[in-house]
Parts: structure tokens; sequence; C-alpha cells
């Protein structure tokens, strides 16, 4: 299975062929259609350690992709599998998997190597033991394997402020849409019960957004996008200069933290626009005012 093999998982079995059935889906999804926003925003502490990463997305351009397993939604990019299909949808499906990824075999043979699995608890995926595990390799391995980087739509989320910069005393990184580095942003989807992976039966568009892109609507308030690193999996990774546009200084941010910021941006070869948040007076929301 490659990069993607599941520890303890025994090569050529059921279990495997699923899970590089699942990652193929996975790693080659269809291009979406969605119009990408003009802005995105990314919210960032720049006290202690979380400071240093700031800085080098401000000086060196440089942007780390985390890996899901990281996320602080246990949900996050851990999809659930469904195998209520026919028997002999399964069995197509098994068979179609063994000749693409198992040993050479007759067509006698894979019918019969099919038939037992189907009459085995310990490999049908309908047995609820088998689909679970199933379920908990995939999440193993895509939640360790792929750099995820979620940005936003809004720079204005009171909650995200608190969450995600320190709250209020960070920063928010403003980046252009439709520079280089946001050409693949792809948007979550919200949803108020779990979605299943249905197995055979969904394409790798649908799949890919069951797994990366979707999460319990409790977190639409962020109103995410995300850039998926399939191949490079977690890490950093350069952008070219120009996609980071402004930075946002939070309504709690010290007078300290608006000098260190500045001086990286005094180092950066193309202009960033500077904001300041502030507290509304009269109502739970936040300006955002342009400063010279």
């Amino acid at each position: 299975m490659g990069e993607a093999r599941a520890r303890g998982v025994p090569v050529g079995s059921r279990l495997e062929r699923l899970l590089r059935h699942a990652w193929s889906a996975m790693t080659n999804p269809n291009s979406s259609d969605e119009a990408v926003p003009q802005k995105f925003y990314k919210y960032r502490s720049v006290s202690g350690r979380a400071g240093d990463f700031a800085m080098r997305i401000i000086c060196d351009h440089e942007i780390y992709f985390p890996p899901p397993s990281s996320f602080n939604d246990p949900f996050d990019c851990r999809p659930a599998f469904s195998f209520d299909v026919s028997d002999e949808e399964l069995l197509a499906d098994y068979i179609r998997m063994a000749k693409k990824h198992g040993p050479p075999m007759s067509e006698q043979e894979l019918r019969e190597d099919a038939l037992q699995m189907l009459a085995d608890p310990a490999r049908n995926p309908k047995n609820l033991g088998v689909c679970a595990a199933i379920q908990d390799r995939h999440s193993d391995v895509i939640t360790k394997t792929v750099g995820v980087l979620c940005v936003s739509t809004v720079r204005d989320d009171i909650l995200m402020w608190s969450h995600y910069a320190d709250s209020h005393q960070g920063i928010c990184l403003q980046f252009d849409g439709l520079g280089k580095l946001m050409a693949h942003a792809q948007k979550v989807v919200y949803s108020e019960n779990r979605r299943f992976i249905r197995m055979p039966g969904d394409d790798n568009e649908t799949s890919m957004e069951k797994a990366l892109l979707t999460k319990s609507n409790h977190w639409d308030y962020e109103q995410e996008w995300r850039l998926i690193a399939y191949k490079n999996g977690p890490g950093v990774q350069k952008f070219r200069p120009e996609n980071l546009t402004g930075i946002i200084f939070g309504a709690r941010a010290s007078a300290e933290t608006q000098k260190s910021v500045r001086g990286w941006i005094a180092t950066h070869p193309t202009p960033i626009k500077i904001y300041q948040a502030r507290v509304n007076r009269f109502k739970y929301t936040l300006d955002i005012e342009e400063l010279g």
C-alpha cells in the first residue's frame, strides 16, 4: 500500500485492499467548480513558539500544513464507512480490487476467494467489527499522512479570534484568494449528521468530500476552506510573498506585539496592508480599521 499502508494490516488482505481503495479515492479528487473568494484569513497567536511560526509566515514565506491528528475536532478527517450494499455488489467490488492489487488469479479462483470472504465474519466488511477496523485504520492513515491548511473567509469572528489568536492578542493573516497559494482551496461542507462513505458506491470526489471536507455544523461559523497536501503530506511549504496581502492586529494586541509584527512586515518584499480590530461599543461585533 506504499505510504498509505496501515501498520498491522497483512499485505494483500481484504482490509489492505479496502484501505488502498479508500486512499486512492482521497488522493485523486476531481477539481471543484466552486468560485474562490477574493480573500482568505488565518488567525494566529504570536506568543511563545507560535510567534516563531507567525514570523516565518511573514518573513520567510513559509506556512505549515499540519496533520489532521493535531486538530481540535475528534471527528475531523475521520469518516465513517458503510457497506450497506448487496452481496453481489460486494463480491464484484472485491473481485475488481483483487484483480487490481492482488496476486494473479483465475476468474474461478477470484470468485471462490470472494465467496470465502463473504462467509468469513473476520473478513466480511458487513460485520461491524471488520467495518470498525477499516474505519480505524483509514482514520489513522489519513490523519497522519495528509497535510491540511485551514483558512477562513471571515476576518472578524469573535470566537476564532478567541480560539486561534490568543484571545484577541494575536493577529489574522490575509491572503490573496486569487493567488497561487490559494488556487486549489476547497470549501468545507457542514452537516448536521455524520456522513458515511459508501463502499462500494461513492466516487472519488464524493469520498474526498466526506473524508476531508465535511465537518459538524457546530463549526459552520468558521466558514472554512482547506488546502490539502496529498503527496507532500504534513510539513512546511513555501509560498510567493505577494500571496500575503494583509495583517490584522487583534483588539487586545499589545504595543510590543504590534512593534514586533511591524518589524517583520518591514522585511516583506511586497506591500502588506495593516489593519486593527476594535471592539464595537454598541454591538457584539469587531470593527476592522485600516491603519496608515
